[in-house]
């Protein structure tokens, strides 16, 4: 009887542990889960649809180990984990040497000739399907056109490679390859359509239409939120449109795409320029563009702005001298050269304003000492 109790005792106490692992496990999968909920943001969750049905990368794989010596299918599960980890240059990095090496040196004939002798074979068309579809989606992500159109091409070549092969016996078939000529043909359509919305923004740019090329570019931007050159299009419709705030939003995310790109500091020292319209802006202006000669040297454009720009910095800062010295006729004259040097009369404004106060302020002098 008392070995009956101990045994039942221990089974009890088994049974606890076992209940309090379980606990313990679940509240670590929520806590995840909740964790990566609060992380994420929606440009995140777009990047990782294309992989999110896929399995997570085996314990036995390491993919985040040296990928030397890996599989094409390990080299495959490495890249979807660089992407559910957002390293999109890592995941397109491993992709490339997934199709660099897994050629498909067994080709058409040399496949059906191994299904007909049972000889073993090493071709890899399923593994170079999925990574030409993987790679189209994160190229067009990134608003590569060419590259994504070809890899999505790529995709297609090797779906119907493989529907091929199911048709001639030399592997199984079923409704999965048929949905994988579906998806690639459909990657196609999508890759040209978003191509088209960049040309559409950019046309209507160069032609004057900022409204359109706005919209032309916020759509677009819904998919393909890393490309680069749709935040710069948007960006140089928002500053015509006066939008400021969307302007620096744009630019903001162009930098941090690519922190040396002198068209968005450019674009940023224009915004300044043209939606504040104050000397503070164009203090702020010149800052941007000492920046963007830093990143790029030889950037003509960013040298010739700055150049028109401490000029009239210069001019507004000397107004400022001579009106705290009391030297109202100077400073008058200075701010008509600051007004003769802005050509687009982008401080118009300030300066009139400037203008207003030292003429009132000289005239009233003049009149004191003529009592």
């Amino acid at each position: 009887m008392r070995r009956c109790r101990v045994q039942q005792w221990l089974l009890l106490g088994l049974l606890v542990a076992m209940a309090a692992g379980a606990r313990r496990a679940v509240g670590a999968e929520q806590g995840t889960a909740i964790g990566n909920d609060a992380v994420g943001l929606a440009p995140m969750t777009n990047a990782t649809a294309a992989a999110a049905s896929l399995p997570q990368p085996s314990p036995t794989s390491s993919p985040h180990q040296n990928p030397s010596g890996l599989s094409c299918e390990e080299r495959y599960e490495r890249a979807v984990y660089e992407l559910r980890r957002m390293r999109v240059r890592a995941c397109l990095d491993t992709l490339d040497a997934l199709l660099r090496r897994c050629r498909d040196d067994d080709d058409y004939d040399d496949a059906v000739t191994a299904a007909t002798t049972k000889a073993p074979t090493t071709s890899n068309p399923p593994v170079r399907a999925k990574a030409s579809f993987l790679k189209a989606k994160v190229l067009l992500l990134d608003g590569e056109w060419d590259a994504a159109e070809a890899a999505a091409a790529a995709a297609l070549q090797w779906s119907a490679h493989q529907q091929r092969l199911a048709d001639a016996g030399a592997t199984m078939g079923g409704e999965h390859l048929a949905r994988a000529l579906k998806a690639a043909e459909s990657l196609l359509v999508l890759v040209t359509s978003q191509r088209q919305a960049h040309d559409d923004a950019v046309t209507h740019v160069a032609h004057g239409r900022y409204e359109p090329a706005f919209w032309a570019a916020t759509r677009a931007l819904r998919l393909s939120w890393r490309a680069l050159p749709l935040y710069l299009l948007r960006a140089r419709a928002s500053i015509e449109l006066n939008l400021y705030s969307q302007a620096k939003v744009d630019v903001s995310a162009a930098l941090r795409l690519s922190p040396r790109a002198p068209e968005a500091l450019r674009l940023l020292a224009e915004a300044l320029r043209r939606c504040v319209r104050t000397s503070r802006a164009l203090r702020a202006a010149v800052g941007v563009l000492r920046d963007c000669l830093r990143s790029a040297p030889d950037d003509a454009a960013c040298r010739a702005q700055l150049r028109d720009d401490r000029r009239l910095l210069q001019l507004s800062d000397e107004a400022g001298v001579m009106e705290r010295q009391g030297n109202w006729s100077g400073a008058a004259e200075t701010l008509r050269a600051f007004a003769a040097a802005d050509v687009r009369g982008l401080f118009r404004v300030e300066t009139h304003t400037g203008l207003c106060r030292v003429e009132s302020r000289a005239a009233r002098v003049a009149h004191e000492t003529a009592a």
